[in-house]
């Protein structure tokens, strides 16, 4: 392993243009000890190759998502960390969404991540934990987070990239990404998805037309959103939640 403002370089290389969306609070809440192996990528058989034309977005659980990503990387594609989510200093707290396993494993992939500083498409990695449910009733560190149109690149940039197309690899499309590929879509960016082939093991992508999320293009979305969040100082989403005072404070 390496440290924390070593790994975050390592995955921020000052001349790959996607780096400016990577998220940088993962980095900085990092543990620096702890025992961990990193397991084997797996195989994405809804991407058989690299396409010039296209940016991918994985949205998995976890570290199930950053090892899909590492293996979509492997084609062709720079890994971008959007994971917005801090981890507390009080160990022993009750957290909402898991970090630490995603923590180390970016920590021990980073030394490979040079690797792909000649890829030129994105792959854009995000947790579909990032909205757990909270029990408002108990102490805990609410790191739930959102993903909103200004963190990704605009249509007119993948646009001016070469990129008219997004592939997504997503269980379940949630509403927040919604109103991204929504937007898109509406730009001119065909949206496509990781789909299993009927009656049979083998999986490939098909057009998708994502659904249109309640309050797409209000005013208001962000401002609400963000209102039902914890953000901490650093801008980034984790604070201490307390039934007894219905608020919060960086932990």
């Amino acid at each position: 392993m390496t440290g924390n403002i070593e790994a975050f370089k390592s995955w921020t290389p000052y001349n790959v243009f996607w780096t400016q969306w990577t998220k940088p609070i993962m980095f900085a809440s990092m543990p620096l000890y702890g025992s961990f192996t990193m397991p084997n990528l797996p195989a994405i058989p809804w991407l058989p190759k690299y396409r010039a034309d296209a940016a991918i977005i994985v949205d998995l659980p976890g570290i199930a998502g950053l090892l899909e990503g590492l293996a979509v990387a492997e084609l062709g594609y720079f890994p971008i960390s959007l994971y917005n989510a801090a981890r507390p200093t009080d160990f022993g707290i009750n957290v909402i969404v898991p970090v630490e396993e995603l923590q180390y494993a970016l920590l021990d992939a980073a030394p490979t991540v040079g690797r792909f500083i000649n890829h030129k498409n994105p792959v854009f990695l995000l947790d579909s934990n990032r909205y757990l449910p909270k029990n408002r009733n108990i102490v805990h560190f609410d790191n739930r987070w959102r993903v909103f149109p200004q963190d990704m690149p605009s249509a007119s940039c993948l646009k001016k990239h070469h990129i008219n197309k997004v592939i997504l690899r997503s269980d379940i499309v949630q509403y927040d990404l919604s109103h991204i590929l929504l937007r898109y879509e509406e730009q001119g960016i065909a949206i496509y998805k990781d789909s299993q082939v009927q009656n049979s093991d083998e999986h490939t992508i098909a057009l998708f037309h994502p659904k249109k999320p309640s309050s797409f293009k209000k005013f208001f979305y962000r401002f609400m959103e963000m209102a039902s969040l914890s953000q901490n100082s650093a801008g980034a989403f984790g604070a201490t939640y307390s039934p007894n005072t219905g608020g919060g404070h960086y932990g």
